[in-house]
């Protein structure tokens, strides 16, 4: 099945991709923002990291400029926000690379806090463009679903 890039997913929010998270069914991609985000709600509030570790994790990646994955404790990347002057093009690819060497998951979950990026929509065509591209050289052999929500 091909992954599809979706706005809304078929399931609840800080539920069932909750539950996917603490049992690696489920690589999740989010901004490195620490305070009032989706990688706050998932890592400090769901899966009990100290809120200290998330900063030092946002930190470095933000400094780094290049995504930032907690494998193998956690199937969760953090994605440099644009304030950092990360390369897009260059964050996706990374990001692909972390979840078809690495987590191997069947979905993917790109939540993305507003004001991350000035414009979520060319984020969700870079992600788009960056699986049809795997999809076409035959890279893609774990995901079949990928969703993207804000």
């Amino acid at each position: 099945m091909l992954p599809i890039v979706v706005t809304k997913p078929p399931f609840l929010i800080f539920t069932d991709d909750f539950i996917g998270l603490k049992s690696k069914n489920v690589h999740i991609v989010s901004p490195a923002i620490p305070n009032d985000s989706y990688a706050k709600r998932y890592l400090v509030d769901f899966m009990g990291m100290s809120l200290a570790d998330l900063s030092k994790h946002c930190r470095n990646v933000q400094n780094a400029m290049q995504p930032g994955c907690l494998h193998p404790d956690h199937t969760f990347t953090f994605f440099p926000t644009f304030s950092s002057g990360a390369n897009l093009e260059i964050c996706m690819e990374e990001t692909m690379i972390a979840q078809e060497q690495y987590f191997k998951t069947e979905t993917m979950i790109f939540a993305f806090d507003n004001g991350s990026w000035p414009n979520l929509e060319i984020v969700k065509n870079a992600l788009q463009n960056k699986i049809n591209e795997w999809k076409g050289t035959g890279r893609i052999n774990y995901l079949k679903r990928c969703y993207f929500f804000e």
